[in-house]
């Protein structure tokens, strides 16, 4: 891939700057830098993505005309950058989704079929982080984080670095998602799954908050008495008696 990379690379150099001095080729060498574009699109800011695209295709317009294979080459390149972004940092492979730009790229024609499919491929990838019940794809892997933890301390910044995003973007994305606040999820979870082990097992109150993520019995108690109204204790002896009545 990355001898590929710079297959493409020389290629566009001999387009775009034959003839030229050494500074141009250090500008078409951060011309393949893709990381910034990659981070707007995991992070679905389009507005900073266009402007990345903006900035960084500038180099293919400086002589006003740029040659159709250059302009493929670079759209092809920062498709595969984006793609192989999401793979590693979100382990999301979304070839269909790669496969569609690569058409796109082939298609390009002009500056303006370029910027178009440039603008669509991104698009196309960010649509790729929504599930078809519109939950964000990073509010979701961190549902499964939390449900995979609950026994354990958790925190808005431990979470948003296991799903790798910043803790301010997740906690924008779960309140818009979710309606409620992380900390009112996790614990809201943490009660529901006490209340199903207090109705479906035999373990203690100890042990039933322990394995809720609740820092002591008594801290449990607490939480869950105003949560239903009444004591793990005292919860489970009516759902008992209820059910053998």
């Amino acid at each position: 891939m990355f001898l590929q990379s710079l297959s493409n690379y020389s290629v566009v150099f001999s387009i775009t700057t034959e003839g030229s001095d050494m500074n141009q080729l250090y500008q078409a060498e951060g011309f393949y830098n893709f990381k910034e574009l990659c981070c707007a699109v995991l992070h679905q800011d389009l507005a900073a993505a266009d402007d990345t695209l903006e900035r960084q295709s500038s180099f293919l317009f400086a002589q006003g005309s740029c040659p159709v294979e250059a302009m493929r080459i670079f759209l092809t390149s920062m498709n595969r950058s984006i793609y192989n972004y999401l793979l590693y940092a979100q382990d999301l492979s979304l070839h269909k989704c790669c496969f569609q730009n690569l058409c796109l790229s082939h298609a390009c024609r002009s500056k303006e079929e370029f910027f178009s499919a440039a603008r669509q491929m991104i698009r196309n990838y960010c649509q790729q982080f929504q599930s078809p019940d519109g939950y964000s794809c990073h509010v979701m892997r961190a549902k499964e984080y939390i449900e995979e933890n609950l026994a354990e301390p958790l925190r808005l910044s431990q979470v948003a670095q296991q799903i790798h995003i910043s803790t301010s973007h997740l906690s924008e994305l779960f309140t818009k998602c979710t309606g409620t606040s992380f900390s009112n999820y996790v614990k809201q979870r943490r009660l529901e799954r006490a209340n199903q082990l207090l109705l479906c097992t035999q373990a203690t109150i100890q042990d039933v908050a322990l394995s809720c993520g609740f820092s002591t019995p008594a801290y449990f108690s607490t939480v869950f008495t105003k949560w239903s109204g009444m004591s793990p204790r005292q919860y489970r002896a009516k759902r008992q008696s209820n059910q053998t009545a």
